[in-house]
């Protein structure tokens, strides 16, 4: 895991023709001839938020699959089937696909690819290219799990309904069991919560091109499949909606003032305008020379699709965030300790707010301490040797002064703010 971005300069940056000598001398610096070794690897198709443009038509370009498999790094990403004759070499290989129904991955992310059916029509041409790869591959080599057969596993609170994983991967049933507990399914439910129209057009797209993809190809390689819906049968639907991912907030006192304008940085407006017509843009720059007129606001919100709609709040979100972080006002000396909540995030973003709270500490001579009692991959201290920059427990026994750094949804502490707003000073 510590390995991960030398491993991707390897497999996503470097010319192919290259790759296999550099990832033989990436292996022999990280010591894995010394001793035995477990490497592990994630990646999704397509990767990134960036530069999509090339795949933008998805399963409606006749030539995209070929392009995609051809180019190097499908999807931006990891050409699977390089990635496994490669690491061949070296050890044996084991590929666990995590596949989730169209809708529900179709909503995760439905800002991108220029709205919600686009991006259903991406990830549709990259099932066509994941069934293809592993149509290639040894069928002792690989299998695949639904998500929804995860949560299912934990709701009903059958932790080592996972050792089938274990088994697969070569893992103690006892730790994965164990770390499976602190998983926390999503509980978006995009069904309901999409429009009618996205839904019906996402499901003909699943209806038409579904039973060419690899779970219903190849159902024998299915993992946990006894939790899997009978014919006909329907999920319990989700018991409250998460903004999972949103940019959080402080809670918000009676009179606060909202954003008025928004920064030439900002990510989501930038979506926003490049998808905006030429009347749209015309209404936002009333909208943006009025002085708070809501009849010109309303004419301009009246203008936009649901997609639009979405991404526009998101860009007033980041911006009352990057304001935040801007105003925030932390004294770090009059503290001896930052306590670091992660939870419900995965080795995402939280991660390396994390990594910049040590930073902080480093600079100030505090002790860095991981709040992880909670935490949905279980406990960092299992993953990496973080000690002594970042310490399992205070050792102040209570006695500390602890400046708390913790976002819950989209409710977040002063000082997660000021280690934000710290490591914007600080160069990569």
């Amino acid at each position: 895991l510590s390995w991960w971005r030398s491993l991707r300069e390897v497999l996503m940056k470097t010319p192919p023709s290259q790759r296999r000598a550099r990832l033989d001398e990436l292996l022999v610096e990280m010591g894995v001839f010394d001793r035995p070794h477990f490497i592990m690897e994630w990646s999704s198709w397509p990767f990134g938020e960036h530069a999509r443009s090339r795949w933008a038509k998805g399963c409606d370009d006749p030539n995209a699959l070929h392009r995609e498999e051809t180019s190097g790094n499908p999807g931006n990403s990891v050409d699977l089937a390089e990635f496994v004759e490669l690491f061949k070499e070296h050890g044996d290989v084991k590929v666990l696909v995590l596949h989730r129904s169209l809708v529900s991955a179709s909503w995760s992310h439905k800002e991108w690819d220029d709205g919600l059916v686009e991006h259903a029509k991406v990830l549709a041409l990259f099932n066509d290219y994941l069934t293809r790869v592993f149509r290639r591959l040894d069928p002792s080599m690989w299998r695949w799990v639904a998500y929804e057969d995860l949560s299912e596993a934990h709701a009903q609170r059958d932790f080592e309904g996972v050792d089938a994983i274990a088994e697969f991967l070569g893992l103690s049933p006892t730790s994965l069991s164990r770390a499976f507990r602190y998983f926390r399914p999503s509980r978006k439910d995009a069904a309901a919560e999409m429009s009618t129209g996205s839904l019906r057009a996402i499901e003909e797209i699943d209806r038409r091109k579904g039973s060419s993809w690899f779970p219903s190809v190849f159902p024998k390689q299915q993992l946990m499949k006894e939790f899997a819906p009978l014919p006909g049968q329907l999920r319990r639907p989700p018991t409250a909606k998460e903004e999972d991912g949103e940019p959080p907030e402080e809670e918000k006192e009676e009179g606060e003032e909202v954003v008025e304008g928004i920064s030439a940085n900002n990510v989501s407006f930038a979506q926003l305008w490049k998808s905006m017509d030429d009347r749209q843009r015309e209404a936002w720059i009333k909208v943006s020379e009025s002085n708070g007129s809501e009849v010109l606001w309303d004419r301009f919100q009246a203008l936009l699709s649901e997609d639009q709609q979405f991404l526009l709040h998101k860009a007033f979100l980041r911006e009352r965030v990057g304001q935040r972080i801007d105003k925030a006002d932390v004294d770090f000396s009059a503290y001896s300790c930052i306590h670091f909540w992660i939870e419900d995030r995965g080795f995402g973003s939280e991660v390396n707010n994390l990594i910049s709270a040590a930073i902080v500490c480093e600079e100030y001579g505090l002790h860095c301490v991981v709040e992880d009692q909670v935490w949905n991959s279980g406990q960092l201290h299992t993953y990496l040797q973080a000690e002594p920059s970042i310490l399992r427990c205070c050792p102040h026994n209570g006695r500390c002064r602890p400046l708390e750094v913790r976002r819950d949804r989209r409710v977040a502490t002063p000082g997660w703010f000021a280690v934000c707003k710290h490591a914007k000073g600080v160069s990569f």
